[in-house]
C-alpha cells in the first residue's frame, strides 16, 4: 500500500513538473515566434516608410502618391475578412481605420489598377455604412 502512494506521488510529481516545464518552454518559444513576427512587420513598415521618403524628397511625389495609396489599399483589403464576423464581433480599431480611410479616399479619390483590389477595398469601405 505504501509503494502504491509512493509511486502515486511520484507520478504526480512528476506531470507538474512537466507541465511547468513544458508551459514555460513553450511560453518562450512562442514569445520568440512572436517577436520574430513583430520584428519582421516592423522591418517592412520602416522600408516603406524611407521608400516613400526618397520619392518625396527627390521630388518624385507622383510616385509616391501612388506608393503610398497602393499601401493603404492593400492595408485595407487586410479587413474584408471583417465581411465573415458579425458586426457586434468586428474590431472597433479597424472600424476605425476603414472609416478614416474612407474619408480620406472621398476627399482624394484614387483608383488602383487592379478592378479585384478596388472593388475589395469598396467592399471594405461597405463595412462602416
Amino acid at each position: 500500500m505504501k509503494s502504491k502512494i509512493i509511486t502515486a506521488l511520484v507520478v504526480a510529481a512528476a506531470l507538474v513538473t512537466g507541465f511547468f516545464v513544458g508551459r514555460f518552454y513553450a511560453a518562450r518559444q512562442w514569445n520568440r515566434f512572436f517577436m520574430d513576427y513583430v520584428y519582421t512587420d516592423t522591418s517592412n513598415h520602416a522600408h516603406f516608410y524611407v521608400r516613400a521618403l526618397t520619392q518625396l524628397r527627390e521630388g518624385q511625389q507622383t510616385n509616391a502618391v501612388e506608393f503610398l495609396e497602393g499601401r493603404l489599399d492593400g492595408e485595407l483589403i487586410t479587413y474584408i475578412s471583417l465581411e465573415s464576423l458579425r458586426p457586434e464581433d468586428r474590431s472597433a480599431a479597424g472600424l476605425r481605420a476603414i472609416r478614416v480611410a474612407r474619408d480620406y479616399r472621398a476627399k482624394h479619390p484614387w483608383h488602383n489598377t487592379s478592378d479585384e483590389i478596388n472593388e475589395g477595398v469598396q467592399r471594405v469601405f461597405a463595412l462602416t455604412k
